[in-house]
């Protein structure tokens, strides 16, 4: 990050005693969000933690040990894989639906339910009746393109 990006940067950081607060845009779902020099739009937090840890790999996210969403405080953030920071929202109970993810029509247990069913030949047609989801989403599912992050068979 250059310096005058990272001026730019730290100008809309509300620093507190606790967090420090992103005051610039934010996504619908409260993060911070902040537009590179190159045009590439990402989370605050993400910024912040590749300032202090450099570079995160693409399967990597900036989690909050404070889950709060417009935090970009380096020493409130960590390093995590996605099924890393998802397991945390469920271990705080973050998650609105318990084990699922917050918009999500399915959950953790169901997508292991689904692989393990459809590999034993349950047809995706049945399975997406049971789930509410299409026969579509079941491949993808039991594949791993969809939900890739959870263990188990795809």
């Amino acid at each position: 990050m250059t310096a005058r990006e990272q001026d730019r940067f730290w100008r809309k950081v509300r620093r507190t005693d606790t967090c420090w607060l992103w005051v610039g845009a934010t996504t619908k779902s409260g993060y911070g969000v902040f537009v590179r020099e190159d045009g590439v739009h990402t989370t605050a937090h993400r910024v912040s933690l590749e300032h202090r840890d450099g570079p995160l790999a693409a399967h990597e996210d900036a989690a909050h040990r404070c889950d709060v969403k417009p935090c970009v405080r380096p020493d409130h953030l960590f390093r995590a894989t996605r099924q890393e920071n998802m397991d945390d929202m469920i271990r705080k109970g973050r998650s609105r639906r318990g084990d699922h993810h917050q918009t999500a029509k399915i959950g953790v247990a169901d997508v292991r339910a689904i692989r393990r069913r459809h590999a034993a030949g349950v047809a995706s047609k049945v399975l997406a009746v049971e789930y509410g989801i299409t026969p579509r989403s079941i491949r993808k599912v039991a594949r791993g393109v969809r939900w890739g992050w959870v263990g188990g068979a795809a």
